[in-house]
């Protein structure tokens, strides 16, 4: 099956990807989107979140994660170019019960915050 974009945007972000190193191979991700560059923030847990920057441009550099804090779950990728930052997040649910709610509150948004206030002292936009 070949899909397409009605649209052709410059960069697309994708969340909840729950991509695998391997589906992506099996098959063939990086020929179904041409003519974009795919950047793939994966889950440890396979099948899981996951986040994806696919562009034609190419960034001068991309950040897996935050810098205080492991993501191992792929919430946030951030591509960064000579005049913008932007990012692709998927936040994590507090989940049942809220039993995550602590995780969200006390660790994941002060991570997002912190990641945000390091892009805005290079004096870059953040998408």
């Amino acid at each position: 099956m070949v899909y397409s974009l009605v649209e052709s945007p410059d960069i697309l972000c994708l969340s909840e990807t729950r991509i695998t190193k391997v589906n992506i191979a099996k098959y063939k991700v990086e020929e179904l989107i041409k003519p974009y560059t795919a950047y793939w923030n994966i889950a440890h847990k396979s099948g899981y979140s996951g986040t994806a920057i696919l562009t034609k441009a190419k960034p001068t550099n991309i950040l897996f994660g935050f810098a205080n804090l492991n993501d191992t779950e792929g919430r946030i990728i951030t591509a960064q170019y000579q005049h913008f930052n932007i990012m692709s997040i998927y936040a994590p649910n507090s989940g049942d019960k809220c039993k995550r709610l602590d995780y969200r509150t006390q660790s994941w948004e002060p991570a997002l915050q912190n990641h945000v206030k390091v892009l805005l002292a290079a004096k870059l936009p953040v998408k």
